[in-house]
């Protein structure tokens, strides 16, 4: 599957009549997505933009785990603690931390 390669990074929008965040890819210097309007609940729409950001490295890390459980059972416990980092920084990417 083709598409835009992180990383993907929030902007936060200022204005009346805007988006709340935009989701640009700042390594190709475009813009991917807006979202939320400034009406919205400000909780729900960070965390929605937050969820996006990650969206690369999640894709990325349920590849790599897809290709862990598809590999011979005696090769998985060598890859398990890649593809838990993996995981564990495209969660906490989505969560804010």
């Amino acid at each position: 599957m083709e598409y835009t390669e992180g990383p993907w990074i929030l902007e936060e929008n200022h204005g009346k009549h805007e988006s709340a965040f935009t989701i640009v890819c700042n390594s190709q210097q475009m813009w991917l997505a807006k979202v939320g309007h400034p009406h919205d609940n400000p909780e729900i729409t960070v965390n929605n933009a937050k969820l996006m950001t990650a969206a690369p490295e999640m894709y990325e890390a349920c590849l790599g785990a897809l290709g862990i459980l598809n590999q011979n059972p005696s090769e998985i416990p060598k890859m398990i603690d890649s593809i838990r980092s993996q995981i564990i920084k495209a969660l906490a990417k989505a969560e804010g931390r």
